[in-house]
């Protein structure tokens, strides 16, 4: 009589099944016919834990139980083991993929604060489409909140159709944006500006003040905590020809803290001008309309 033993042992590891459910499911498949004590004999399962076993590969489809006294077990084709085997494995990964997905944006914040940053905590940006990329790659990967100061580089930013297009979607999100810029270049009064830009100046999440040129020495993007990105002018130019970005936590602290309170407090709110003073009129013009009515009164 041939001995499937070994062949059939492989077999069944492969289902991941444990050691005593591997052989009380080799034991049963060889004799087709077994009860719990024959079992506990030929598999060399303990009588007081074979039947725990037996429950297992049950509920797993894999045996057939006969509700005879005593009970006796057949199993079932291989063929069919693997197929239900594969249809628990395929339930465990839907399931284990469901849970991940929820998780996907904790782990994305784990991810960006994680220690990938702290590594190196300064970057050199060689040329100035290093700085673009890396200042677009911020807007995309932002959680909470943009801050941006620009010198005369603002001018190709009011031009770049690509960065308005990410800072609307960023703002789309629920993510604040903040921007420093020149006094002498806004998107209300440059005329290289997108329209976008200044639609951009109305959008809830985003907030626009200017300063007077000459106190802004480089350019700087603050994205959340994660990382600072600064500029290097070209002395004979005036715009930018590389820069560094930083990943060190005690430095883009100071940044944030120098952005807010040194620079953003100081400035100048960018607004249309027109409109408010229309608005203040009317408000002046129903102002004295009350006091006519009450003199009346």
């Amino acid at each position: 009589m041939p001995q499937p033993e070994p062949s059939l042992g492989r077999f069944l590891k492969k289902l991941n099944l444990g050691d005593y459910e591997t052989r009380a499911l080799t034991s049963i498949t060889i004799a087709h016919d077994q009860t719990a004590k024959r079992v506990s004999s030929s598999a060399r399962i303990p009588l007081t834990k074979v039947y725990a076993v037996l429950d297992a590969l049950a509920s797993k489809n894999l045996i057939i139980v006969n509700n005879e006294r005593p009970q006796r077990y057949r199993p079932i084709r291989p063929r069919e083991m693997v197929d239900r085997i594969i249809e628990e494995k395929s339930r465990q990964v839907e399931q284990l993929a469901k849970e991940l997905n929820t998780e996907v944006a904790a782990l994305n914040d784990m991810y960006y604060h994680g220690q990938k940053h702290r590594e190196k905590p300064v970057i050199w940006a060689n040329s100035s489409s290093d700085i673009w990329n890396h200042l677009k790659r911020s807007f995309i990967e932002a959680t909470s909140e943009m801050r941006m100061m620009a010198n005369r580089s603002w001018e190709d930013t009011l031009r770049d159709p690509e960065l308005a297009g990410l800072v609307e979607a960023t703002a789309g999100r629920g993510v604040k944006v903040r921007f420093i810029m020149p006094d002498d270049i806004t998107p209300l009064n440059y005329s290289g500006a997108l329209p976008l830009w200044k639609k951009l100046a109305e959008h809830e999440n985003v907030a626009m003040r200017c300063i007077p040129k000459e106190s802004i020495h480089h350019s700087m993007v603050i994205q959340d905590d994660v990382s600072v990105g600064r500029s290097i002018k070209n002395p004979h130019t005036g715009k930018a020809q590389g820069g560094i970005i930083i990943t060190e936590p005690n430095i883009i602290k100071a940044d944030i803290e120098y952005f807010d309170q040194a620079l953003w407090k100081s400035a100048q709110q960018v607004m249309h001008e027109k409109p408010a003073k229309v608005k203040t009129l009317q408000q002046e013009i129903v102002a004295v309309s009350q006091n006519r009515n009450a003199l009346r009164n």
